[in-house]
């Protein structure tokens, strides 16, 4: 929606969840622009290719691509199965792998793009145990972000991430009753220096500034968005 209001058309990904992301794109259009909900895996190479050859071909030229599809799978070190992990680095990992690749050689040859990835506060550690494996997928993504800015700065193509703290999403309250979540709200509320948590808008007005000509000389940078967060494990420079 912010990314529509800002005059972009936007193809709206989704692996299973069909009516939720043809609900999404239909909001979008309200904008006066063109847009799309679009099947595929972003874990699948194969499905990612597929994905954008048709958003190629309805909506024109990738722009801007954000990285933003994740799971988490919460458990200690020693007791996560592996399948959980392996699933986790599918998506948050190789899911942005994957759509890196396929839109940015159109994009190297424009020289022009913006790739905007979404990690989390979990990568730059703060102290929640049984989230070990979810920031170690996280953490790649800050580093890849760098990696894939200074590999593609030449071509003219700007690679940046966000990191939200806890955000009011369906994945943050997926399992638990409203009551239930309101408490893990109030608990995460007293661990930002703002004292509260975020709403989805304050994520995506940061990845809109990203994706806008208004960021035009940064690359390879970690926008932290955590309202301030006071639970970040400490460590020696």
């Amino acid at each position: 929606m912010a990314l529509a209001k800002e005059g972009a058309s936007v193809a709206v990904n989704y692996n299973r969840s069909k009516k939720e992301a043809e609900e999404v794109a239909k909001l979008v259009g309200r904008e006066g622009v063109e847009a799309l909900a679009v099947q595929g895996d972003v874990a699948a190479s194969t499905e990612v290719g597929e994905m954008v050859k048709t958003v190629v071909k309805k909506l024109g030229r990738v722009d801007v691509l954000v990285n933003n599809a994740g799971i988490i799978h919460n458990g200690t070190f020693m007791e996560l199965p592996d399948q959980k992990f392996q699933e986790m680095m599918d998506v948050n990992v190789n899911g942005v792998v994957n759509c890196t690749r396929a839109v940015a050689g159109d994009m190297m040859k424009r020289r022009s793009g913006r790739i905007v990835n979404i990690s989390s506060v979990a990568a730059l550690g703060t102290s929640i145990v049984g989230s070990a494996h979810y920031s170690m997928t996280k953490t790649v993504i800050v580093n890849l972000t760098k990696k894939l800015a200074l590999e593609l700065g030449q071509y003219g193509i700007a690679v940046n991430c966000v990191a939200p703290g806890f955000i009011r999403t369906e994945l943050n309250s997926a399992g638990k009753t409203k009551a239930q979540f309101e408490k893990v709200v109030g608990e995460y509320s007293r661990r930002s220096i703002l004292g509260r948590v975020g709403d989805p808008e304050e994520i995506a007005s940061v990845v809109a500034f990203l994706a806008s000509d208004a960021s035009s000389f940064m690359t390879g940078q970690t926008i932290t968005v955590d309202g301030g967060r006071t639970d970040i494990i400490s460590y020696s420079m």
